[in-house]
C-alpha cells in the first residue's frame, strides 16, 4: 500500500498507531448506522480484529487507509480498496466521522482510490455496495462514477449494488475511459510510505 494526497486530504495506510481512531470510528451509533451490525461494542475483539486487518494487507496494494486533513492530521475515517467478497471484484467504501460529513471527504477520497485503482493498479472493474437506505452513500458512489447494477445479497443482507469498469462513467452516465477529466477532479500525488508522519 501507497499514501496518497489530494487537495486536502492525506490517505495512509492504516498502521498500529490508528486503533484507537477506529475505535472511536466505529464504535460510534451514527457512523455504523447502516454498517454490517452496528456500532462494535468489544473494544479489545475490534482492536484484535484491526490489528488482523493491518498485518493482512502490510505488503498488498490494496487494504484500508486512513483519511486526515492534510493541513493538521485530524482523524477523519477511513477509506478502502479490497477484494470483494466471493469475487474476482476489488470493492471501494469509505466510513467517516460525523464531523467529516457534507464536506465532500467521502468523494474527494474516494476519486483518489478510483484513480489509483484504475490508473496505477490498471484495475478492470470496482465495485461499491452500500445499505439501500443510506441516501448519502449512494450519492458518493454516483459522483464516484460507478453505475447503480441493482440490490444483491452480500455480506448477510440485501445491498445497493454499485458499478465502475475502467472506462468510468461521470454522474451524467456518460462513459469516460481512464485517465479523462472525469478521474482528475482531485490532483493525486503518490507520496513513498517512509512512516506515518514522516
Amino acid at each position: 500500500m501507497i499514501e496518497l494526497l489530494t487537495e486536502r486530504l492525506r490517505l495512509h495506510p492504516l498502521d498500529l498507531d490508528d486503533l484507537d481512531d477506529l475505535w472511536r470510528l466505529d464504535s460510534d451509533e451514527s457512523v455504523m448506522r447502516y454498517v454490517g451490525s452496528g456500532p462494535v461494542a468489544d473494544q479489545a475483539a475490534h482492536r484484535e480484529r484491526m490489528q488482523e486487518l493491518v498485518v493482512r494487507f502490510a505488503d498488498s496494494p490494496f487494504g484500508l487507509w486512513g483519511i486526515r486533513k492534510l493541513e493538521n492530521d485530524t482523524f477523519y475515517g477511513i477509506a478502502l480498496l479490497i477484494p470483494f467478497e466471493d469475487s474476482p471484484d476489488i470493492e471501494i467504501g469509505y466510513r467517516l466521522l460525523p464531523e467529516a460529513w457534507g464536506q465532500g471527504v467521502a468523494t474527494e477520497a474516494g476519486r483518489a482510490l478510483i484513480r489509483y485503482g484504475f490508473e496505477a493498479l490498471r484495475l478492470g472493474r470496482i465495485v461499491g455496495v452500500t445499505h439501500p437506505d443510506n441516501a448519502a452513500s449512494r450519492r458518493v458512489l454516483t459522483k464516484l462514477g460507478l453505475a447503480y447494477r441493482g440490490t444483491r445479497a452480500q455480506y448477510g443482507q440485501d445491498v445497493a449494488y454499485y458499478v465502475a469498469d475502467r472506462g468510468v462513467a461521470d454522474a451524467t452516465g456518460e462513459a469516460k475511459p481512464a485517465g479523462s477529466e472525469v478521474d482528475k477532479t482531485v490532483e493525486l500525488s503518490v507520496a513513498p510510505t517512509v512512516g506515518r508522519h514522516g
